[in-house]
């Protein structure tokens, strides 16, 4: 397993931490446990006696190492896909990992803005909903990569194999 092929894991399996995290917020109703954006409670790390608080902050905090993740996962692939050694099908199918991986990023700045907006709105219910669905998007999406990653083409031969001899045909007489 290479590089560009464990952290497209990792990715996915953070992202479905953080989703899975960010329904617990949720559902606790510790969603405005930070009441502004980017700040929580006007702080980077703010006074955690509140409970709510410290699980509003640590799903920010794992969505910001999400994204440190998703970051790192973009340069690795672009990285890869100039590998010299790796031939031209395979430079282009991993060209193909870089770009979903490079669209993938931006989702994810996406959803970090909704993220800002559902707070920042009080958390209306239209927003939250959309904020979710782009989240299963962005989710969506690192499964493709991480999927295009085990899909690697094989390699072109060097020189294509010779094609077999036919058999001439005996005449019955």
């Amino acid at each position: 397993m290479n590089r560009v092929q464990l952290l497209s894991l990792v990715v996915v399996a953070f992202t479905f931490a953080v989703i899975v995290f960010g329904g617990y917020v949720s559902a606790i109703g510790a969603g405005l446990g930070c009441p502004d954006w980017p700040l929580c409670h006007g702080q980077v790390v703010p006074d955690f006696s509140d409970p709510f608080v410290l699980i509003e902050w640590t799903h920010r905090t794992l969505a910001a190492t999400l994204g440190v993740l998703v970051v790192l996962l973009v340069t690795l692939a672009w990285l890869h896909q100039r590998e010299p050694e790796a031939d031209a099908t395979t430079r282009i199918h991993r060209r193909k990992v870089a770009l979903l991986a490079t669209a993938g990023l931006f989702l994810l700045l996406v959803q970090v803005a909704l993220g800002g907006v559902t707070v920042l709105s009080s958390l209306h219910a239209a927003v939250v909903a959309i904020h979710l669905g782009v989240a299963m998007s962005f989710f969506g999406l690192m499964l493709l990569v991480a999927r295009e990653t085990f899909e690697e083409p094989a390699p072109e031969p060097a020189v294509p194999p010779p094609l077999p001899e036919e058999e001439p045909e005996e005449v019955a007489a």
